[in-house]
Protein backbone atom coordinates (compact mmCIF):
# COMPACT_ATOMS: atom_id res chain seq x y z
CA UNK A 1 0.00 0.00 0.00
CA UNK A 2 1.09 3.54 -0.65
CA UNK A 3 1.89 5.67 2.37
CA UNK A 4 0.94 9.30 2.87
CA UNK A 5 4.44 10.82 2.97
CA UNK A 6 4.74 13.84 0.71
CA UNK A 7 8.23 13.94 -0.78
CA UNK A 8 8.71 12.97 -4.41
CA UNK A 9 11.45 10.56 -3.39
CA UNK A 10 9.12 8.75 -0.98
CA UNK A 11 6.33 8.60 -3.55
CA UNK A 12 8.71 7.22 -6.18
CA UNK A 13 9.97 4.53 -3.78
CA UNK A 14 6.39 3.53 -2.98
CA UNK A 15 5.41 3.42 -6.65
CA UNK A 16 8.44 1.28 -7.50
CA UNK A 17 7.58 -1.20 -4.74
CA UNK A 18 3.95 -1.23 -5.85
CA UNK A 19 4.85 -1.91 -9.50
CA UNK A 20 7.22 -4.73 -8.50
CA UNK A 21 4.37 -6.37 -6.57
CA UNK A 22 1.88 -6.42 -9.46
CA UNK A 23 1.41 -9.80 -11.11
CA UNK A 24 -1.44 -10.88 -13.35
CA UNK A 25 -2.38 -13.54 -15.91
CA UNK A 26 -1.90 -16.42 -13.47
CA UNK A 27 1.41 -14.98 -12.27
CA UNK A 28 2.96 -14.77 -15.75
CA UNK A 29 2.24 -11.07 -16.26
CA UNK A 30 4.21 -8.28 -14.63
CA UNK A 31 5.27 -4.65 -15.01
CA UNK A 32 8.61 -2.91 -15.03
CA UNK A 33 9.88 0.66 -14.84
CA UNK A 34 12.93 2.01 -16.60
CA UNK A 35 14.04 5.58 -17.21
CA UNK A 36 14.84 7.38 -20.46
CA UNK A 37 18.48 6.34 -20.10
CA UNK A 38 17.29 2.70 -20.13
CA UNK A 39 18.27 2.10 -16.50
CA UNK A 40 15.95 -0.55 -15.03
CA UNK A 41 14.38 0.85 -11.87
CA UNK A 42 11.95 -1.96 -11.05
CA UNK A 43 11.18 -5.35 -12.58
CA UNK A 44 8.31 -7.49 -11.37
CA UNK A 45 9.78 -10.78 -12.58
CA UNK A 46 13.57 -10.40 -12.67
CA UNK A 47 14.95 -8.17 -9.90
CA UNK A 48 18.53 -8.87 -11.07
CA UNK A 49 17.87 -6.40 -13.92
CA UNK A 50 17.30 -3.53 -11.49
CA UNK A 51 19.99 -0.88 -11.69
CA UNK A 52 21.32 -2.18 -15.02
CA UNK A 53 21.67 -0.04 -18.12
CA UNK A 54 19.80 -1.92 -20.85
CA UNK A 55 20.60 0.44 -23.74
CA UNK A 56 22.78 -2.14 -25.49
CA UNK A 57 20.77 -5.22 -24.51
CA UNK A 58 20.10 -7.28 -27.63
CA UNK A 59 17.53 -9.99 -28.17
CA UNK A 60 18.38 -13.37 -29.75
CA UNK A 61 18.28 -11.80 -33.22
CA UNK A 62 20.39 -8.75 -32.39
CA UNK A 63 17.57 -6.23 -31.90
CA UNK A 64 18.28 -3.42 -29.41
CA UNK A 65 14.74 -3.74 -28.09
CA UNK A 66 15.02 -1.52 -25.00
CA UNK A 67 16.08 1.40 -27.18
CA UNK A 68 13.00 0.77 -29.30
CA UNK A 69 10.76 0.50 -26.23
CA UNK A 70 12.05 3.84 -24.97
CA UNK A 71 11.42 5.44 -28.39
CA UNK A 72 7.92 3.94 -28.73
CA UNK A 73 7.00 4.95 -25.17
CA UNK A 74 7.25 8.59 -26.21
CA UNK A 75 4.33 8.23 -28.63
CA UNK A 76 1.01 9.62 -27.42
CA UNK A 77 -0.42 6.17 -26.72
CA UNK A 78 2.89 4.40 -26.05
CA UNK A 79 4.00 1.63 -28.34
CA UNK A 80 4.68 -2.05 -28.95
CA UNK A 81 7.93 -3.85 -29.77
CA UNK A 82 8.39 -7.51 -30.76
CA UNK A 83 11.59 -9.31 -29.81
CA UNK A 84 12.95 -12.76 -28.91
CA UNK A 85 13.77 -13.46 -25.27
CA UNK A 86 13.58 -16.54 -23.00
CA UNK A 87 10.50 -16.87 -20.82
CA UNK A 88 11.06 -17.48 -17.11
CA UNK A 89 12.19 -21.07 -16.61
CA UNK A 90 13.19 -21.52 -20.27
CA UNK A 91 16.48 -21.10 -22.08
CA UNK A 92 15.27 -20.90 -25.68
CA UNK A 93 14.14 -17.46 -26.90
CA UNK A 94 10.41 -16.94 -27.35
CA UNK A 95 8.66 -14.30 -29.44
CA UNK A 96 7.60 -11.56 -27.03
CA UNK A 97 5.46 -8.49 -27.43
CA UNK A 98 6.10 -5.60 -25.06
CA UNK A 99 4.16 -2.42 -24.54
CA UNK A 100 5.74 0.68 -23.01
CA UNK A 101 4.34 4.10 -22.15
CA UNK A 102 6.02 7.06 -20.58
CA UNK A 103 4.99 8.19 -17.10
CA UNK A 104 5.66 11.89 -17.45
CA UNK A 105 5.68 12.99 -13.78
CA UNK A 106 8.93 11.08 -13.15
CA UNK A 107 10.29 10.61 -16.69
CA UNK A 108 9.78 6.89 -16.29
CA UNK A 109 8.74 4.29 -18.82
CA UNK A 110 6.35 1.64 -17.58
CA UNK A 111 6.15 -1.55 -19.58
CA UNK A 112 4.81 -5.07 -19.72
CA UNK A 113 5.25 -8.06 -22.01
CA UNK A 114 3.58 -11.25 -23.12
CA UNK A 115 4.97 -14.37 -24.74
CA UNK A 116 3.16 -14.77 -28.07
CA UNK A 117 3.56 -18.56 -27.91
CA UNK A 118 1.96 -18.73 -24.46
CA UNK A 119 -0.93 -16.54 -25.57
CA UNK A 120 -1.50 -18.76 -28.62
CA UNK A 121 -1.32 -21.89 -26.46
CA UNK A 122 -3.78 -20.50 -23.91
CA UNK A 123 -6.23 -19.29 -26.56
CA UNK A 124 -6.02 -22.57 -28.47
CA UNK A 125 -6.90 -24.42 -25.25
CA UNK A 126 -9.90 -22.12 -24.75
CA UNK A 127 -11.07 -22.72 -28.33
CA UNK A 128 -10.69 -26.49 -28.01
CA UNK A 129 -12.74 -26.46 -24.83
CA UNK A 130 -15.45 -24.36 -26.46
CA UNK A 131 -15.65 -26.57 -29.57
CA UNK A 132 -15.99 -29.67 -27.41
CA UNK A 133 -19.27 -28.24 -26.06
CA UNK A 134 -20.87 -27.77 -29.50
CA UNK A 135 -23.79 -30.08 -30.31
CA UNK A 136 -26.20 -30.34 -33.23
CA UNK A 137 -29.18 -32.44 -34.23
CA UNK A 138 -30.20 -33.74 -37.62
CA UNK A 139 -33.89 -34.48 -37.90
CA UNK A 140 -35.16 -36.73 -35.13
CA UNK A 141 -31.82 -38.41 -34.55
CA UNK A 142 -29.81 -38.15 -31.38
CA UNK A 143 -27.66 -35.15 -30.61
CA UNK A 144 -24.36 -35.16 -32.51
CA UNK A 145 -21.02 -33.53 -31.76
CA UNK A 146 -17.91 -32.20 -33.45
CA UNK A 147 -14.34 -33.42 -33.20
CA UNK A 148 -11.27 -32.02 -34.91
CA UNK A 149 -8.39 -33.75 -36.68
CA UNK A 150 -5.24 -32.01 -37.85
CA UNK A 151 -3.93 -32.42 -41.41
CA UNK A 152 -2.06 -35.57 -40.33
CA UNK A 153 -5.30 -37.21 -39.13
CA UNK A 154 -4.42 -36.83 -35.46
CA UNK A 155 -7.34 -36.03 -33.18
CA UNK A 156 -7.07 -32.60 -31.59
CA UNK A 157 -10.51 -32.32 -29.94
CA UNK A 158 -12.95 -35.08 -29.08
CA UNK A 159 -15.61 -34.28 -26.46
CA UNK A 160 -16.57 -37.90 -25.60
CA UNK A 161 -13.29 -39.71 -26.17
CA UNK A 162 -10.49 -37.57 -24.65
CA UNK A 163 -8.11 -40.54 -24.54
CA UNK A 164 -8.10 -40.50 -28.36
CA UNK A 165 -6.55 -37.01 -28.48
CA UNK A 166 -3.20 -37.21 -30.28
CA UNK A 167 -4.01 -40.56 -31.88
CA UNK A 168 -4.04 -41.19 -35.63
CA UNK A 169 -7.62 -41.21 -36.89
CA UNK A 170 -6.91 -42.14 -40.54
CA UNK A 171 -7.89 -45.80 -40.21
CA UNK A 172 -11.17 -45.32 -38.35
CA UNK A 173 -14.43 -46.33 -40.03
CA UNK A 174 -17.81 -44.71 -39.56
CA UNK A 175 -19.97 -47.21 -37.67
CA UNK A 176 -23.27 -45.62 -38.77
Amino acid sequence: TLNTRNTDEDIQKDLIEFVKSIHFDKGKGYLWIHNRSNIMLAHGMNPSLQGRNLTNLKDAKGKLFFRQLTEKSQLRDGGFVEYYWPSPGRKDPQLKLSYAKQFIPYNWIIGTEVSIGEVKHDKLADIKELISTFRYTMGLEKQNYFWINDLNHKIIVHPFNPESIGQDNSDRQDTN
